[in-house]
């Protein structure tokens, strides 16, 4: 875990695109189905947070921007649970929204991506503190 703050935490996505590797996910403490069954205190929590990672995204990887997105439920997928991405974006990563490119990352890259997280996270005015 790269932060556990207020009603929300922030993990490495377990499955990533090999040329947007450090993709972020936010999500809320307590289980919420989608954005229109979350509280609006952790829906704004959420993206507060998502503009943080944003905003560390060019100090912590040298990426020129990222995009945010979130998914109530895709067609043909059963419904899950609530989580806003955060993905780092480079220039000619070719970045597409599909699962084909997709692959799982390791634990210890995952370990090292939540620090570097954390500590920009932790850094940033906020002060949000860390698990």
């Amino acid at each position: 875990m790269a932060l556990r703050a207020g009603q929300v935490f922030v993990i490495p996505a377990l499955r990533q695109h090999p040329a947007n590797q450090r993709h972020a996910l936010v999500l809320p403490v307590v289980h919420a189905w989608n954005l229109a069954d979350a509280a609006p205190g952790v829906r704004d929590e959420m993206f507060a947070v998502a503009a943080e990672l944003t905003a560390a995204a060019g100090p912590l990887y040298g990426a020129e921007g990222s995009i945010v997105f979130q998914n109530n439920v895709a067609p043909d997928d059963p419904p899950f649970h609530l989580h806003v991405h955060v993905v780092p974006r480079f220039p000619g990563d070719q970045f597409v929204l599909t699962r084909a490119a997709v692959a799982e990352v390791p634990r210890p890259q995952g370990v090292w991506q939540a620090a570097g997280m954390r500590s920009v996270l932790t850094a940033l005015p906020a002060g949000r503190a860390a698990a």
